[in-house]
């Protein structure tokens, strides 16, 4: 188990295993862990105690014109430059495998919320838009969701984009970071 003390403002959140593990024993590992536990009501500044609930690897050989492969093999995919970026697009590249992440995670937040709420939300479709801009040195990303929903009004549609866009880990990811425009259709 993986335990972070995250505080608010805080420019990377650290964790006991990637210090304590080569200082102590895992007997006083699990002491200082319940400790924590303990103790986590008492913290101050926004601090809270995080668990790590589920963790990806994949690897990449040959960056944009590699191959990606996942630790489990569910992921197995050739990479290439898009036609665009003068590519020959014989496989996917990493904008289009953000773009379906953060629209997966996204339509799941939305799912979440609703059941949360109590939001009679029939159906739901999110379209993920990555595009690939210079900037001065380098390069960096922007973001469109583009959400449709079905049986709500436009106002509630709305509403529950919003909060989804607080609940997801991708928004949650790139805010302040990744300029993320969000449209939203009820039908």
């Amino acid at each position: 188990m993986r335990i972070r003390i995250v505080t608010e403002g805080a420019s990377e959140p650290f964790g006991i295993n990637s210090v304590a593990r080569d200082l102590f024993s895992p007997v006083h590992l699990e002491i200082i862990s319940r400790t924590i536990k303990s103790l986590s009501s008492f913290f101050h500044d926004g601090a809270t105690l995080m668990t790590t609930l589920y963790e990806a690897r994949a690897t990449v050989v040959g960056g944009r014109e590699g191959h990606v492969r996942s630790d489990d093999g569910l992921l197995d995919l050739q990479l290439s430059m898009p036609k665009a970026l003068g590519g020959k697009e014989e496989g996917s590249n990493p904008e289009q495998l953000f773009a379906a992440g953060y629209a997966a995670c996204f339509q799941s937040a939305m799912a979440f919320v609703a059941g949360k709420q109590k939001i009679p939300l029939t159906g739901s479709q999110v379209t993920g838009v990555v595009g690939l801009l210079p900037q001065e040195v380098g390069f960096k990303l922007e973001v469109t969701l583009e959400v449709e929903t079905e049986g709500l009004s436009q106002a509630d549609a709305e509403a529950l984009v919003a909060t989804a866009h607080k609940v997801c880990p991708y928004s949650n990811a790139t805010r302040g970071n990744i300029d993320v425009a969000l449209t939203v259709k009820a039908k």
